[in-house]
């Protein structure tokens, strides 16, 4: 167990994305331009270094330097301003 690198980041959002049954395919298709990869997508919002989901503030297992699981566990807020507005159900904590 170490904790997760910016070298790490995209291999956490393919495991991410395999364990999200189709969810963060559907968000990130979402927020994606037309064209972009949306596995792009995961791995920029991993790098940052802000915010719950930012990898960085993660811990990974990792066998001889692979990466062999990325455990995922932030809280849900609900964000005052978004929840005026109509929000996508599948967003909704």
């Amino acid at each position: 167990m170490r904790s997760a690198e910016k070298s790490d980041c995209r291999t956490n959002s393919s495991l991410y994305r395999i364990s999200s049954g189709g969810v963060v395919d559907y968000i990130w298709t979402s927020m994606a331009k037309p064209g972009e990869d949306i596995l792009d997508i995961g791995h920029q919002r991993s790098e940052r270094e802000e915010g719950d989901l930012s990898d960085l503030n993660s811990t990974v297992a990792a066998l001889n330097d692979d990466i062999i699981k990325a455990p995922l566990a932030f809280p849900m807020r609900v964000n005052e301003v978004a929840a005026e507005e109509e929000m996508d159900l599948v967003s909704v904590p």
